[in-house]
């Protein structure tokens, strides 16, 4: 199965956005897809389950949307719930762009983190009016890093 999992953090327009490029730009379809959210970040979670439900609609997309809920401030144990959402032959993307950097780090440093066959990054650049939907975005201004990637290091 091609699983989507995503860390969500204190930005809700990065977590989206990045899914859109993603999926826009053909870097990869899944077929389920998981949000990662520390508890405080639950109600930001539910929001960004909602959209994501909409947004992935409009591409013909109709498997789960899910939220795995970790720890507050807890990288270190981030591991063990990203081997719980990961089956033998799933084709794994982490897309790490909205996360905490705790997070980020506990979800690559883990020993399970070689399963991941994208490790996606959408950097939108150093302008101003990043937190509007992707296609508002000049396209210019956006690099899809898919750091797994080895062709030519995930840029379009």
């Amino acid at each position: 199965m091609r699983k989507y999992i995503t860390l969500v953090g204190k930005n809700y327009w990065e977590t989206l956005n990045s899914l859109w490029a993603v999926i826009k730009e053909n870097k990869f379809e899944p077929e389920e897809v998981w949000l990662v959210s520390e508890k405080e970040n639950l109600r930001r979670a539910k929001v960004l389950k909602r959209d994501f439900d909409k947004l992935l609609s409009n591409y013909g997309f109709n498997g789960e949307i899910n939220i795995s809920l970790v720890e507050d401030h807890d990288g270190i144990n981030l591991g063990e719930t990203l081997e719980g959402l990961i089956e033998e032959d799933d084709e794994i993307a982490l897309d790490i762009t909205g996360g905490r950097k705790y997070l980020v780090a506990g979800s690559l440093v883990n020993p399970h983190s070689y399963n991941f066959d994208h490790v996606f990054y959408v950097y939108t650049g150093d302008i101003d009016d990043t937190d509007k939907p992707f296609p508002t975005i000049r396209s210019h201004d956006v690099t899809i890093k898919d750091f797994k990637e080895k062709s030519n290091g995930g840029e379009y």
